[in-house]
């Protein structure tokens, strides 16, 4: 329904403070509390990074955790990105239309993922399949009603219509005491001026209207050229103390669609119809043209009829695959770390048994007595009771040397002589 209204907002400003002529400052200095604010502010932040290390990059996790982690976020990504797709850019749309509009049905449509769209209105209306985007048609449709209203104070009421571009619309109106009329293209401009009735960037045209009473009657004339496609809203406002009483008669020089030959209705004066799709092919598209009437109340809702094969792959089969190659390269590396730690343990096992089985190392001391002795043959003497130090096997001399064992020559020579 292009047809409401709603109290009027100014816009303002607010600052510091200001009573009883008394300005407030809202600056405050503090001189030793910027450090501690500074550290506080480094520990949050290091808990936070902390904290998204464990939950996003499976920081300090084991890999049976990494993984679980990993599953945990894949699924959460994959279910809320499906149910937005799924419940908002191809759910239900409510797309406002007036009598006499002829709209292309864009809003949450895309004969990729949607095999056709369901169509439902408040009012009979004709519904156009074509094969290609609409073109221009060569001549024009011309749409006039008459409205009178009561506005109050600080209030306004506005209508809307989806006008093509190289339309034309005039609007004459007649009311006793002064108000305003702005002319608004666009949903988003016209929700910021609803924001913000004095900001003269939300709206195309500003005109006063007023002064039509007794003798002269002289009605205010407001001619509009519409240059882009777009839903434009005409918004009558109050900003004084009286009620505004207007008398309204639009009257719209329409710019329409060629919709071609009959072959293209898909379903004519209803208010329930479902479109099916010829293909894939992006540049079909779907028209709906609301017959000329007096009622304003109209809603035209659409959804997306969708694929769900396509949504099962993209939002089902592909999250599974990336879980999986991730799980498979988890596996991997715990195998790998695994079998490098086996390893390192053999390793340290055979270089411990290397190190233990060597022969034993023997290191010739120096007597503590004799530091500078040069080391020798070992020497075989005889201590004063006669005994040997180390025993030779030719026994001792009178003066205490030890015989000498008999050279090779006189050990032969001896046993020729035996």
């Amino acid at each position: 329904m292009v047809h409401g209204g709603g109290s009027c907002s100014g816009g303002g400003f607010s600052g510091g403070g200001y009573s009883g002529g008394t300005f407030m400052s809202t600056n405050n200095y503090y001189g030793g509390s910027s450090n501690a604010n500074s550290e506080e502010c480094a520990k949050c932040m290091t808990g936070v990074f902390r904290c998204l290390g464990v939950c996003i990059c499976c920081k300090g996790q084991d890999h049976f955790h990494t993984i679980m982690i990993f599953w945990g976020w894949v699924i959460v990504l994959f279910l809320i990105t499906g149910l937005s797709v799924g419940l908002g850019r191809f759910g239900s749309t409510d797309i406002p239309v007036s009598p006499s509009d002829m709209v292309i049905m864009k809003r949450g449509i895309d004969p990729v993922l949607c095999e056709g769209v369901s169509v439902r209105t408040t009012l009979p209306v004709n519904t156009y399949l074509l094969p290609s985007a609409p073109n221009i048609a060569s001549e024009r449709v011309t749409y006039s009603f008459n409205k009178t209203t009561f506005v109050d104070e600080d209030k306004y009421e506005y209508w809307g219509f989806y006008l093509i571009a190289g339309s034309d619309i005039e609007i004459i109106t007649c009311t006793r005491y002064y108000g305003t009329m702005y002319i608004i293209k666009g949903d988003r401009q016209f929700g910021h001026w609803k924001e913000d009735n004095d900001d003269s960037r939300n709206s195309k045209t500003k005109k006063t209207i007023g002064g039509c009473n007794y003798p002269s009657y002289l009605n205010t004339r407001v001619s509009y050229h519409i240059s882009s496609t777009d839903e434009y809203y005409f918004v009558f406002a109050n900003h004084d103390y009286f009620m505004l009483d207007i008398d309204i008669s639009f009257r719209l020089n329409r710019t329409v669609y060629d919709l071609g030959e009959r072959q293209n209705i898909v379903c004519s004066n209803s208010t329930a119809c479902d479109v099916t799709f010829l293909g894939t092919d992006s540049s079909e598209s779907i028209v709906v043209y609301v017959p000329p009437s007096d009622e304003f109340d109209f809603d035209v809702t659409t959804k997306c009829l969708t694929r769900d094969y396509l949504f099962v792959v993209i939002f089902l089969l592909i999250p599974v695959m990336i879980g999986s190659l991730f799980t498979i390269c988890m596996l991997h590396r715990k195998r790998r770390a695994d079998r490098i730690s086996i390893r390192s343990a053999h390793d340290g096992q055979r270089r411990t048994f290397t190190r233990n089985s060597l022969p034993p190392q023997y290191q010739t001391m120096r007597e503590e007595s004799e530091p500078n002795q040069k080391l020798t043959a070992p020497y075989y003497g005889c201590q004063n009771d006669g005994m040997t130090v180390k025993p030779p096997s030719y026994g001792c001399q009178d003066d205490g040397l030890a015989v000498k064992p008999p050279t090779y020559e006189e050990a032969v020579a001896r046993s020729d002589r035996v």
